[in-house]
């Protein structure tokens, strides 16, 4: 699951949240990404290849949700919280799944959700709101 967390985290915000991942620079990054989407590598081939391993520790269980069978649309998904590694930056782009996001702390979303700021989602309000427990424990 945590493999699988920090995979789709890099494919749509570029983040690697990965150990060993600070000693990357932009670029290596970025042909890190390019690798994994042309599929010149699988992730975990390109773990490997870079040296980077993923540590649990790294990930906080915030959920799983899964939509009832009349959903017109279904998903069965678990949602971590992260803190983004030192020195990059999240980046939301046009062939992202995403339509917008930024990356803030989640007690702060869930502010600017009580003012009406902003709309979110059910499972993602979930996870701003929930105590923190630890993945795994």
């Amino acid at each position: 699951m945590i493999s699988c967390a920090a995979r789709e985290l890099f494919e749509e915000v570029g983040v690697m949240l990965a150990r060993g991942s600070q000693t990357l620079t932009v670029g290596q990054r970025a042909s890190l990404f390019d690798d994994l989407e042309s599929g010149r590598m699988t992730w975990p081939e390109l773990l490997d290849h870079y040296g980077l391993h993923l540590d649990a520790n790294d990930f906080t269980f915030a959920g799983r949700w899964v939509t009832p069978p009349f959903a017109p649309r279904r998903f069965d998904t678990w949602f971590f919280l992260a803190h983004c590694p030192p020195k990059q930056e999240p980046q939301v782009t046009a062939d992202s799944e995403l339509e917008s996001g930024e990356w803030i702390a989640a007690g702060d979303a869930y502010a600017r959700w009580q003012r009406s700021e902003v709309i979110v989602v059910p499972p993602v309000l979930h996870a701003m709101k929930t105590p923190v427990r630890r993945f795994g424990r």
